[in-house]
């Protein structure tokens, strides 16, 4: 496969990773994984965003070789898809966490929480699960992981 003339100037590409470069299963087929090998071998700087957590964000890509950056967690961290650096964190404070999980407890509200490798919910409901799916991991519950909520 070979980058079109009109693409040839283009220095980077910024790709949106669910629903964009993935199917309905979540997954990212190889066509499209060829095309960015294509991309990344021509110098085009490959940038892919999303709200998943940062491992699950650049697995797929470093898996397949190419270079660049996955900014996850809807830009709390950007880490390097080559060698898997974070190289931006941006976390909430540990205060500010604390208020919206009394507020989701008090109003009975679900809440996912995203570290670096866990992701913790409230409840299992249709959001946890598309996020366990898209995130190609085991979420951990309230109930499960209460000490990892105290914070």
């Amino acid at each position: 496969m070979h980058i079109p003339a009109e693409l040839t100037q283009v220095e980077m590409m910024v790709f949106d990773v669910d629903g964009t470069l993935t199917g309905a299963d979540h997954a990212i087929s190889e066509a499209v994984l060829d095309g960015m090998r294509t991309l990344d071998q021509a110098g085009v700087k490959i940038v892919v965003a999303s709200g998943r957590a940062p491992a699950a964000c650049a697995s797929a890509f470093r898996a397949a070789g190419l270079h660049g950056w996955a900014c996850s967690c809807n830009a709390a961290s950007v880490t390097d898809i080559a060698t898997g650096e974070i190289l931006h964190r941006a976390p909430v404070p540990h205060e500010v966490t604390r208020a919206v999980l009394d507020i989701c407890e008090t109003e009975d509200m679900n809440c996912t929480i995203f570290t670096d490798d866990e992701i913790l919910v409230g409840r299992q409901d249709f959001l946890a699960e598309f996020v366990e799916a898209s995130n190609d991991c085991l979420l951990y519950t309230s109930d499960a992981a209460d000490d990892s909520l105290r914070v």
